[in-house]
């Protein structure tokens, strides 16, 4: 509905929850991206978004499920303005607590708070330093918010 697009365009994750009676989500497949976010020490899952577009942009706390358990994570969803853009919108989901390897894996994300607007830094310094920043926050935030896997 125009109302649920507005409300996440806005970032308000938990009235979005309320109107859809769940957390929203996207599911897709981790495909191989530029090897930035390992060079910057925060490897991401850039998973492939089926539509063009999506009412969410940003820096978002995020929840996942890989080999049976929930894994805890911090997601950028956008155009990336810091790095060359191909003009179409990017999940990159960076999960700190795993290694493992998860190229060509079904990911479902789910979206639980808005940390920031995406942004454009001056430099990959400032991109990394606001990366720490952000994962610094979303661990902060489920310090304060233990995870339940219930619909609460």
């Amino acid at each position: 509905s125009t109302r649920l697009r507005q409300v996440m365009a806005e970032g308000d994750l938990q009235l979005a929850q309320r109107l859809l009676g769940r957390p929203f989500s996207l599911t897709g497949r981790v495909m191989h991206g530029q090897k930035l976010g390992r060079q910057l020490g925060a490897p991401t899952a850039n998973i492939q978004l089926k539509r063009r577009s999506t009412p969410l942009s940003g820096v978002f706390t995020v929840s996942t499920e890989v080999d049976g358990q929930v894994r805890l994570g911090v997601a950028n969803i956008g155009m990336r303005p810091t790095v060359e853009s191909d003009g179409k919108p990017h999940l990159e989901v960076h999960l700190p607590d795993y290694q493992g390897d998860l190229y060509g894996r079904l990911l479902c994300v789910t979206f639980h708070k808005k940390l920031r607007d995406e942004q454009r830094f001056a430099s990959l310094e400032a991109l990394k330093a606001a990366i720490d920043a952000d994962i610094a926050a979303t661990r902060e935030y489920w310090r304060a918010t233990p995870f339940t896997t219930s619909q609460d």
